[in-house]
């Protein structure tokens, strides 16, 4: 099946990027971990050497299974450098390689920045299978045109298909950007998962939520083929990849509902709306289809967390940090409405996570989405802007409900997903990860219908009407460059610069805030640099105090610490020859240790420029 498609040398650039916004400041925090979920993965992975049941279902634990099977790999690799008699060399070459524990997260880290950067893949081909098929016409409004469905050539499809075909072999960048609109779309669709700044900056850590995206992304991409065919395979694959997504993180059990939506789509699209034939269709054998494919996600997901079957007494319990009943009761439910509907301020953390210039996007296409609805229902004459010759058995119907049903496949688990968030008493950003390849796609529509309608308005303002003189979109193209010297349109601008300008606008924005998350990832943490410093100034003997709630690991040989969670118990930091000071409210804070006889010796801020970490105060006992 993917042996067939051709790879794409810009969508080998886009995954680059991917893979280098991702990796960009993947070293953070070392040798420390500061992450409260990433030794939760990590040491489950290590242990499974001992014992292949990691004994906790707060997760599940296929992703235990493949981090283990990556450091095992890695394992050996150090082993082989072993036996050859290179250790002592390569310890100074690269001496982070024996960096034990530290390596391990730093390989599960890389590790999950390919599984993140690689779902670029199925986005992409996601929209090559939603995409196909639309023609451009003059004059055509953005988000207006309705895309041709399957099977709209045979209503004048002789003369679409050759106009299409020829507008393939036109060589200039007018003829390939009209003529593959699903190519532009789904490379904007690529590219903008690659600069989601969520998704990036989880890709930094070893958690399971972007390799959880990854099958998810999958599962999306053999869904939306559901949706243009009902072969057993995309049933089938469908199922299995919805299942390793589950089994990667329980919450990935819901792309379930898409296959679903998938097939009932694919039937109200043959059905032309017809009721009755709808529902003849459902209850019809096709149903099997379905079943086969949850049957195929659970098999899938219990190879992947076996032990739920072997140790479900621990699986089915409240216990403390290892039973799933207990993870449902961490999560929590609101227990009202009113609740429910104050966690829709959860919601302005969006634009950020997305960048407003991708947020609006997402809006507009909701938008597109709710007027098209509303057409259908009241059944609006929809007057489509796709040239064809002939139009009958209802194939311009076809075609707008088409676009609708593409429109509600990529919009339906966004909006289903958030919704399900919302009604949790815990709330994170990274819950929402599972929409972005959906919101991903979204915006790559959008993106490239703007970029072709702006193309033509700079470009075309007097284009003839090819229905009129029988010209195919190549040749109108060539026309337009010919006489125009390639310079553009009225106001002079070529459709290159027009396309650039409009990418550069929608994308520069969430490209530098996620080179820039990596910026912050790179520079070293103001605990790090707290710890640092009492290595290099503290002397053996010495007793330190560390407040607060962000603990600072100290590793100095012959230094005695501990922490409190309080500054509030002066009392006890006598005793202390340093004290440690972070998330205190500085003017409270130093005041009170002033008067504790207490001196300030170091601070460490995580501003200007900004890095990782609490402010940091280091306070030195001065009292005889």
């Amino acid at each position: 099946m993917l042996k067939k498609i051709k790879i794409d040398r810009l969508l080998l650039v886009i995954f680059v990027l991917a893979l280098i916004l991702r990796l960009f400041g993947i070293w953070h925090g070392w040798p420390f971990i500061y992450n409260i979920d990433e030794p939760a993965l990590v040491r489950s992975a290590i242990g499974i050497r001992f014992n292949p049941n990691p004994g906790h279902f707060d997760w599940p634990h296929l992703h235990f299974y493949l981090s283990f099977g990556v450091l095992a790999f890695f394992y050996l690799v150090r082993g082989f450098f072993q036996i050859v008699g290179l250790q002592l060399l390569l310890m100074q070459i690269i001496p982070f390689f024996w960096k034990d524990p530290a390596i391990y997260y730093l390989i599960v880290r890389v590790f999950n920045a390919l599984l993140g950067a690689l779902t670029i893949v199925p986005v992409y081909l996601t929209g090559r299978v939603l995409f196909v098929g639309e023609e451009v016409v003059a004059g055509e409004a953005p988000g207006a045109s309705a895309d041709p469905a399957p099977g709209a050539e045979e209503c004048g499809g002789g003369d679409l298909a050759g106009r299409q075909s020829s507008s393939r072999k036109d060589g200039s960048f007018l003829g390939r950007w009209f003529g593959d609109f699903s190519n532009i779309a789904s490379l904007l669709s690529a590219l903008a998962f690659a600069v989601f700044p969520l998704h990036v900056r989880d890709s930094h850590l070893a958690t399971v939520d972007v390799p959880m995206v990854f099958w998810l992304a999958w599962s999306m991409y053999f869904a939306a083929k559901v949706l243009k065919s009902s072969a057993w395979r995309n049933y089938i694959f469908a199922g299995i990849f919805a299942g390793l997504a589950a089994s990667t993180k329980y919450n990935g059990v819901f792309i379930l509902l898409v296959i679903v939506l998938a097939h009932c789509l694919q039937i109200w699209l043959k059905s032309q709306g017809e009721e009755t034939k709808f529902v003849a269709t459902f209850f019809s054998k096709k149903l099997l289809k379905v079943f086969v494919s949850g049957l195929s996600a659970l098999l899938v997901f219990f190879l992947g967390t076996p032990y739920i079957l072997f140790d479900f007494k621990t699986f089915w319990s409240y216990e403390y940090g290892r039973g799933f009943l207990w993870l449902l009761e961490e999560t929590g439910s609101v227990s009202s409405w009113a609740e429910y509907f104050a966690n829709f301020k959860y919601l302005s953390s969006l634009p950020k996570d997305l960048s407003w210039t991708l947020y609006l996007i997402v809006l507009f296409s909701i938008g597109e989405f709710l007027c098209l609805l509303l057409k259908k229902i009241i059944k609006i004459e929809f007057k489509l802007p796709v040239r064809m010759n002939v139009c009958k058995d209802g194939s311009c119907q076809s075609a707008f409900s088409w676009q609708l049903a593409r429109l509600a496949f990529l919009l339906f688990f966004p909006v289903f997903y958030c919704l399900f968030v919302m009604r949790g008493k815990k709330f994170n950003p990274h819950y929402f990860l599972a929409v972005y390849p959906f919101l991903a796609l979204v915006v790559g529509r959008f993106t490239a219908k703007i970029g072709r309608f702006a193309s033509y308005l700079w470009n075309s303002a007097e284009v003839p009407s090819t229905r009129s003189q029988n010209l195919n979109k190549s040749q109108v193209s060539k026309r337009q460059i010919k006489n125009r010297g390639g310079e553009g349109g009225t106001f002079g601008i070529s459709a290159r610069s027009v396309l650039f300008a409009l990418i550069l606008f929608v994308f520069v924005v969430p490209l530098y805030r996620s080179f820039y998350t990596g910026l912050v990832y790179s520079r070293v943490d103001t605990r790090t640099q707290a710890s640092q410093w009492v290595g290099e100034n503290v002397s053996l003997g010495s007793r330190v105090a560390i407040v607060g709630t962000e603990t600072i690991e100290l590793t100095v040989e012959g230094v005695k610490y501990k922490t409190y969670k309080k500054l509030s118990i002066l009392d006890k930091f006598g005793q202390y020859d340093f004290v440690l000071v972070t998330n205190e409210k500085q003017d409270y804070m130093l005041e009170k240790m002033a008067d504790n006889g207490f001196e300030l010796v170091q601070e460490y801020s995580n501003e200007k420029p900004t890095r990782r970490g609490p402010y940091v105060w280091i306070f030195k006992n001065i009292q005889e």
